[in-house]
């Protein structure tokens, strides 16, 4: 018996850094788009924002992305 991560363990944490990666995408957009400074940056933010589940705030990316 390793003392190394389990399998369901592995799992989660590629989980985790996938969410998290995409929170930084859609901050850096949101960023940008509030400066006026990349058009596409601030799209792709808000298509991330409207993908259900990839936010903690489910019910509150969805109409702040379309808005």
């Amino acid at each position: 018996m390793g003392g190394g991560p389990s399998k369901i363990e592995s799992i989660m944490l590629l989980i985790a850094s996938a969410l998290f990666s995409t929170q930084i995408v859609i901050a850096i957009g949101a960023a940008k788009m509030g400066l006026l400074e990349s058009y596409a940056m601030g799209r792709t933010a808000t298509i991330l924002a409207c993908i259900p589940f990839v936010t903690p705030f489910v019910f509150v990316g969805i109409p702040f992305g379309i808005w």
